[in-house]
């Protein structure tokens, strides 16, 4: 299980790429985290965010190859001089941040933005999950594009109707 959390501008929707919206993605790793950079990189810029560049620099090449604009930072989002300093490098290097999906287990409480909790509630279809649980089928596990998909359906809810808590689970479970 994997909780996330969306944080969006109070009032606002998400904008093109064309308008220069900034989305950063903090703890980008191999699977949801690179997901979320990819689905989102497909209208925005995007700051990829993890502890150390392994991920967050093949992630941030394969979205420049494919024409987007993508800058991975090396930041620990658990200290707080890393996070000051990667607050300011972002918009220096970007513009505003518009959007910011926290892939992490503590949730941030702000004023004044839409933050919805993501509970991810099963197995993301990884390549290390896979190796430990050989026996799964397709149907029992989350593809992380999908999950990325519902992350940028609430990103884009009108602010008329934002949801606040988001439950994803494979079809296939027993509730």
């Amino acid at each position: 299980m994997n909780d996330s959390t969306v944080l969006h501008g109070e009032g606002t929707t998400m904008k093109s790429k064309s308008e220069s919206g900034v989305v950063v993605v903090v703890s980008v790793g191999a699977g949801l985290g690179a997901a979320l950079a990819r689905r989102v990189a497909a209208g925005y810029k995007v700051a990829l965010i993890a502890r150390t560049a392994t991920v967050t620099e093949p992630v941030a090449d394969e979205i420049r190859a494919a024409g987007g604009i993508a800058v991975p930072i090396q930041s620990d989002a658990t200290i707080a001089a890393e996070i000051a300093a990667t607050h300011e490098q972002i918009p220096h290097e970007l513009g505003p941040i518009e959007i910011l999906i926290y892939n992490g287990g503590r949730r941030p409480n702000p004023q004044g933005v839409h933050v919805a909790y993501i509970n991810v509630d099963g197995g993301i279809d990884m390549p290390l999950l896979r190796r430990f649980r050989p026996e799964a089928k397709d149907e029992e596990l989350l593809k992380p594009s999908a999950i990325a998909d519902a992350f940028w359906y609430l990103a884009h809810q009108d602010p008329s109707a934002w949801t606040h808590e988001l439950d994803v689970r494979p079809f296939t479970e027993k509730f």
